[in-house]
């Protein structure tokens, strides 16, 4: 009898091992990476915030290749590896998203059913960018959908609590304008690209000339910025002069100009020239990958409709500062545990 039971028993574990493995019956294993105050936190859910994190670090490291991307991770930012801070932010995010749905719940927030539903549309109808999400973060369609109610969840709860405390966790308006003012530069440019298809497309058909090689037409491009900035430095109108040598199609979309601020995105031998200039002040040429620069600095705008948008964007970025701040605070009151074994076991490439 102990026999048989023994048998059964190892039968039993096989077959548990065979439904984990091949998904038998719907049963799926979820590893657990965190959990707060028991509520646990998958591997898929951590590596989702660790994907939207290193896009993040990414863009304000301004990389965008292959060969720039492996090196930085393969770095350090402060002494610090750089694959570990981004593990610690987004282990930070997930944990505060987990609190802020705890607090929803005492505070019976919660997302209507319209919404419910149209993410779950959404996702019916499926797009590269959420397969893609499924397969980088081993989620499935329904784990997807929970972890955006999750993560709206808690936006929601911060609305909620900028609404019941307006002053505790709405900035001050002079704040606001004081960090726009500090953290933001405009600039204009002219813009001349080193492989210019178009113009060399142009050149053949006019002339009935061969075709320019790369290294010909990035020559002939050279001299093209040089007599530019020549004009500039000899004090021509730089607005005149954009009209006739820019080659940036998104300036025709940004009459007034690029307004940013650092680590926003844009390339950074271009954010670091506008940040080096006073206002008035007009730059050297500035090379990067794709071409070459003569920068302007503009004063900020100070009213319309894109200075709106400028205020609406760093009021919410602060906003979100003191929400996450306040969360923060409150770790210490909830039972925080996490795998760092698993943790540490997940690459970034």
């Amino acid at each position: 009898m102990v026999k048989l039971t023994r048998k059964l028993t190892v039968l039993f574990l096989a077959c548990l091992m065979i439904f984990a493995i091949s998904g038998c019956s719907g049963l799926k294993v979820v590893k657990e990476i965190a959990s707060v105050d028991g509520r646990i936190i998958s591997e898929g859910e951590f590596k989702y915030y660790l994907e939207n994190i290193k896009t993040q670090m990414l863009t304000e490291a301004g990389l965008s290749s292959d060969e720039e991307i492996k090196s930085f991770w393969a770095g350090d930012i402060n002494g610090e590896k750089a694959t570990d801070v981004a593990k610690n932010k987004a282990m930070d995010e997930v944990i505060r998203v987990e609190i802020a749905n705890i607090l929803a719940e005492e505070a019976n927030v919660s997302l209507d059913s319209s919404r419910i539903s149209s993410y779950k549309e959404m996702f019916k109808q499926g797009g590269d960018q959420i397969n893609e999400l499924k397969n980088k973060t081993g989620l499935n369609e329904e784990e997807l959908i929970n972890l955006i109610i999750k993560e709206e969840t808690a936006s929601l709860y911060a609305g909620y609590l900028s609404s019941e405390q307006a002053e505790k966790f709405t900035p001050a308006k002079e704040d606001v304008i004081a960090k726009y003012e500090s953290e933001y530069v405009r600039v204009k440019h002219i813009f001349v690209s080193k492989t210019d298809i178009d113009a060399e497309t142009t050149d053949a058909v006019e002339t009935a000339e061969p075709a320019k090689t790369p290294e010909e037409l990035e020559a002939s491009q050279k001299l093209l910025i040089a007599e530019a900035y020549e004009k500039v430095t000899s004090g021509n109108n730089f607005e005149e002069l954009i009209n006739e040598y820019n080659e940036d199609p998104g300036m025709e979309q940004q009459p007034d100009g690029y307004t940013f601020t650092k680590n926003s995105g844009m390339v950074k031998p271009f954010e670091d020239a506008a940040f080096a200039l006073e206002i008035g002040q007009i730059s050297e040429i500035v090379e990067q990958s794709q071409g070459w620069h003569i920068l302007k600095r503009y004063p900020l705008l100070s009213s319309g409709e894109e200075y709106n948008q400028y205020i609406t964007a760093v009021t919410n970025e602060m906003s979100t500062d003191i929400f996450n701040e306040y969360i923060d605070s409150l770790k210490a009151n909830y039972t925080i545990l996490i795998e760092q074994g698993a943790v540490n076991g997940i690459k970034i490439k």
